[in-house]
Parts: C-alpha cells; structure tokens; sequence
C-alpha cells in the first residue's frame, strides 16, 4: 500500500510539474514577442506591402541577384552620398504616425526599418537609465526581449557621428535576431540599406560592416570630436581583428560621414564577452514636412 501510495504523490507531482512548464513556457513566449503586432498601427497602411525603390536604384533590389565571392561588389549604380532625394515611394511608405506613440510613450522617438529583415520597430531612449528598455516594451511594461532602444550618449535626432542602437538576438528573428544573416555575403550584399525616419526626416545609411568584436562600448572607442581619431575609428571598423566579419569592398569614409551602429549579442543562450555589429554610413538626409 505503501508503494501505491507513493507512486500516486509522485504521478500527481509529475502532472504539476508538467502543467507548470507548460504554462511557464506559453508565458514566455507571449514575453518573448514583445511589442510584436502592436505596433502596426503606427504605420502607414500597406507599409510593408509595397515595393521599395532605394535612393539612387531605379529598379527595386533583385533578390536572385549572385554574389561570386565576399571581396566582389554587386554591379550597381552608386547612391548618392550624404543628402539627396529619396523616391515619393520612399516617402509614403515610410511615414509614421509619431504623434499616437508620443501618446503612449514620449520616449519614442524615431523608426527603424531594414529592408529584407523582420527589423521594423519603433526606437526609444531613456533619460532614467542607458539600459532602461533592455527589458521593458515601447509601453515601458516589463518584457523579456526590451525593444530597439538608444542610450541618452547619443542625441535622439541621430546628428552624432555615430549614433548606436541595441536590441536584443531573438531565436524567432524579431528585433534584432536578424542582424547574423549579415554573416552571409550575398545576403549582406542584397540587403544593404537602413532606414531611420524620424518625426520631420528620413534618413538612410548603406550597410558597410558587420563584424563580431568584443563588449567594449563603442561609444568610448574613440574621441568623436576629434577628426584624426574619429578616422582612425573609421578605418578600424573597415579592418575589424576578427574573422568574422563582413566588409563591403571599395568602401571609403571620411571625417564628415556619419554612421550608425546596430548592436547585439552574439549567441541567446549565454552570456558572452562578445557582441554583433552591423554598421552603415548616411547617404541621404531627407526632410518629410
């Protein structure tokens, strides 16, 4: 009786920790996904749907184009460097409605949207704390995988020389769990530009980097008001101490560029001294209203 007994506790124990793991695990998935969905109603209809013609491209990106090697540059005509206007298409299907975001969270304060990628998010920073987003959602609630946010270093209209977000690598490829596909060389040659629009501008950069480096931050890199270390900077990001890495070939920054990094983690299940950057230089700097 005694066995029978105990093997019923154990099985009545088995089932709550079953039901217990399962509830757990629904919970952290409905976490995980963060802001995910509520955002669309930011955006512009038909947003995602469109076809994009990217600055200085007069035909949309052929996805089936072939790269033969990491060192070969796609055959394309050049975008234009520093300003420039973007196609009407760019402007609609860009456009964000700030002011229903102010109304939920004043902290948002610009878009990002990589094309190619699931990266399609609002970006928000914190004057409480440089990591106050990392888990919390664009509501400010608590979530496990935060947003896409900056640190109060960086001014929030993107005029530094370098202005650097952070997200957190997604296992399903939200946020930036996308950044890795950069690791690709037909993918980083396919999928070059990022787009910030902001209340009153679009801005896009060119992907020239994505390199794996080390947890230093990269604000602290070098002395941004100075030209001659800014350059050196520049040219460490071109020529990064790591095989893995990947460098768009031919290209050349000077003292008067601005760049952008997206930052994040290396791997989701540890944590690592490591960190994942892709990094783009501005190429148009376009006024919406």
């Amino acid at each position: 009786m005694k066995n029978s007994s105990k093997k019923v506790i154990w099985r009545i124990i088995g089932v709550v920790f079953a039901v217990l793991a399962v509830v757990f695990a629904v919970l952290l998935f409905l976490n995980l996904r963060g802001c995910e969905g509520s955002i669309e109603q930011f955006k512009k209809p038909g947003k995602s749907e469109q076809a994009v013609t990217l600055p200085g491209i007069d035909e949309p990106i052929d996805s089936n184009i072939t790269i033969e090697s990491e060192t070969t540059p796609p055959p394309e005509t050049e975008p234009p460097i520093a300003t420039g206007e973007l196609p009407s298409e760019v402007d609609e299907t860009y456009d964000v409605d700030f002011g229903s975001m102010y109304d939920i969270n004043p902290d948002i304060h610009a878009w990002i949207t990589v094309p190619g990628t699931p990266i399609d998010y609002p970006v928000l920073q914190s004057q409480v704390s440089d990591l106050y987003y990392e888990r919390r959602s664009y509501t400010g609630a608590h979530s496990v995988s935060g947003c896409i946010f900056t640190q109060y270093y960086n001014r929030p209209d993107f005029s530094d020389r370098n202005t650097v977000l952070y997200g957190h690598y997604m296992l399903d490829g939200t946020f930036f769990g996308s950044l890795h596909n950069y690791k690709d060389p037909e993918f980083f040659n396919n999928n070059r530009y990022i787009y910030i629009t902001l209340p009153d501008r679009v801005l896009v950069y060119e992907i020239f980097a994505a390199y794996e480096t080390d947890n230093r931050h990269v604000l602290t890199l070098c002395n941004y008001s100075d030209d001659e270390d800014y350059l050196r900077y520049l040219e460490s990001c071109l020529n990064p101490s790591t095989m893995v890495r990947t460098i768009r070939e031919g290209t050349q920054l000077s003292a008067n560029d601005r760049i952008i990094t997206l930052s994040t983690c290396v791997s989701y299940y540890t944590y690592s001294s490591r960190r994942y950057l892709v990094q783009g230089v501005l190429i148009a700097d376009v006024e919406t209203q």
